[in-house]
C-alpha cells in the first residue's frame, strides 16, 4: 500500500495499493468513480496564504487564477483528463484546509475549546503560549452550567491604538455572531483612524446563557459593562494614566 500525505500537517492525500480481494469484490461493478484528491501543491499554497493572513475568498481566487493559468508547477504538461489529482479547490475542501492549518498551529480541534484556551494561558501548562497569554487581559472560565465563559483579547499594539484613536474620542462595538459551532458572541471594539478606516482595539468574547435558544440574544448591558470596564482598566494600565472614551455606539442601534 502507498499512502501519500503532507509531512507538516499529516494530511493524508491518497491511498493506493492492491490488497487481497474476495470473489464478491472481484465481481463488483463500479457505480461511480471516487473524487480525485487535491494535489499536495494546492494545499501547500493555500496553507501559506493562511499563514500570511489571507481569507478564504482570497485563497479561492488565487486557486482559480493559478489553475486557469497553470501557475502550479505540478500542472506543467499534465493532461487533466487522465491526471490522478485535481488542482481546483471545491467548497468541500475548505474544512480540510482549516483542519490542516489548525494542526500546524498546534490547535487540537478534537479537544473542547475551553480546555484549549485554559492550556494556552495557564502558567505551568505544557501547552502554555506566552504570546496568547500576554494578549488576554481578562479571562473568566466556565466552571458550572450557570456560568459564562468570558475571554477578552488585546495585543500591546491594540492597546497603543486605543490611546491613539479612542482616548477622549469614540468607539464602535461591532457585533459578530456565528463565529463557530458553539453559542459564542463576539464584540469587536473599534475606532476610526486618520483615513477613516476601522481599527480593532479589543475582542470581547463570551458565551451565551445556557437557557438561551438564540445566541444573538445572549448579551445585555450588564455583561457589556463588565467587559468594557476590564478593557478600560487594561488600556489605563498600559500608560498608567486615566483612559476616557466620550462616545460608544454599536453597529446596529445608535440608541444602545
Amino acid at each position: 500500500m502507498e499512502v501519500t500525505y503532507l509531512a507538516e500537517s499529516s494530511k493524508i492525500l491518497s491511498v493506493h495499493g492492491y490488497p487481497q480481494h474476495n470473489d464478491k469484490c472481484k465481481n463488483a461493478h463500479i457505480t461511480s468513480y471516487p473524487i480525485q484528491p487535491v494535489h499536495p501543491e494546492v494545499f501547500e499554497v493555500a496553507l501559506e496564504q493562511l499563514k500570511s493572513g489571507a481569507d478564504l475568498t482570497e485563497i479561492q481566487e488565487r486557486n482559480r487564477t493559478m489553475f486557469h493559468t497553470r501557475g502550479y508547477k505540478s500542472l506543467a504538461g499534465v493532461d487533466l483528463l487522465s491526471a490522478g489529482h485535481r488542482w481546483l479547490l471545491r467548497a468541500s475542501d475548505n474544512r480540510s484546509i482549516y483542519r490542516q492549518f489548525n494542526r500546524m498551529q498546534g490547535i487540537k480541534t478534537s479537544t473542547p475549546s475551553h480546555i484549549n484556551i485554559d492550556n494556552w494561558i495557564r502558567h505551568g501548562s505544557p501547552l502554555y503560549d506566552r504570546a496568547i497569554a500576554d494578549a488576554v487581559f481578562y479571562y473568566s472560565p466556565r466552571h458550572i452550567r450557570e456560568e459564562r465563559l468570558k475571554l477578552c483579547i488585546a495585543t500591546p499594539q491594540m492597546l497603543d491604538a486605543a490611546w491613539q484613536y479612542a482616548h477622549c474620542s469614540q468607539i464602535i462595538l461591532d457585533r459578530t455572531f456565528g463565529i463557530c459551532n458553539r453559542k459564542l458572541l463576539l464584540f469587536i471594539v473599534m475606532a476610526v483612524d486618520e483615513e477613516w478606516k476601522g481599527v480593532p482595539l479589543a475582542f470581547l468574547l463570551f458565551s451565551a446563557p445556557t437557557k438561551n435558544k438564540q445566541t444573538s440574544a445572549g448579551y445585555d448591558t450588564a455583561i457589556l459593562t463588565e467587559l468594557l470596564e476590564q478593557w478600560k482598566s487594561a488600556v489605563t494600565a498600559r500608560k498608567r494614566q486615566p483612559f476616557t472614551v466620550h462616545v460608544a455606539i454599536t453597529d446596529t442601534d445608535l440608541m444602545e
